[in-house]
């Protein structure tokens, strides 16, 4: 949009929604999160609880902590204001911020059974997320060279376009 592709196309009706798909998944993430937890710490079942016991030990604790605090309180209290679901600039800070905290959602989950003792980030870790970026960024570059942004011959682009909100 910032290039130039899409100003006429997207309006901040259009940012409103996707922040609000944000808002929904974000307190989506939050629910099935503290279920998993809830049920497995209640069952008390020696095979299920290790899981938690190791994210919940020292080196590990801060993370699930500020995993939750980044995960749900910050994009949470960031896209409740109508104001903040508007603006481009909330929107793409919290998408990326969002993004940053899956990855370190994905490292909770599968680091602890390599790393005892807390967070593990090196060149590896680095070096992958460097490279996907690298891929994705390739990709989307050459399909924009070779195709049109717009859908020219589809019917409903003149309502998308008009999109607003009642």
């Amino acid at each position: 949009r910032r290039a130039g592709y899409l100003n006429h196309l997207v309006n901040e009706n259009h940012r409103h929604d996707i922040a609000k798909m944000m808002f929904g998944f974000t307190v989506f993430w939050a629910y099935t999160w503290f279920s998993q937890f809830m049920l497995i710490w209640y069952a008390n079942l020696p095979e299920e609880t290790g899981f938690f016991i190791t994210r919940l030990n020292p080196g590990w604790e801060n993370v699930t902590i500020g995993l939750f605090m980044g995960r749900f309180v910050f994009p949470f209290l960031a896209l409740l204001p109508r104001g903040n679901k508007r603006s481009e600039s909330v929107v793409l800070v919290v998408s990326c911020w969002i993004l940053l905290m899956h990855y370190l959602d994905m490292s909770w989950i599968i680091q602890p059974q390599f790393y005892k003792d807390g967070l593990h980030i090196g060149f590896a870790q680095i070096g992958t997320w460097l490279g996907f970026l690298g891929v994705f960024g390739l990709l989307i570059t050459r399909f924009l060279k070779k195709n049109n942004v717009v859908a020219i011959k589809n019917p409903y682009l003149a309502d998308s376009v008009f999109h607003h909100h009642v």
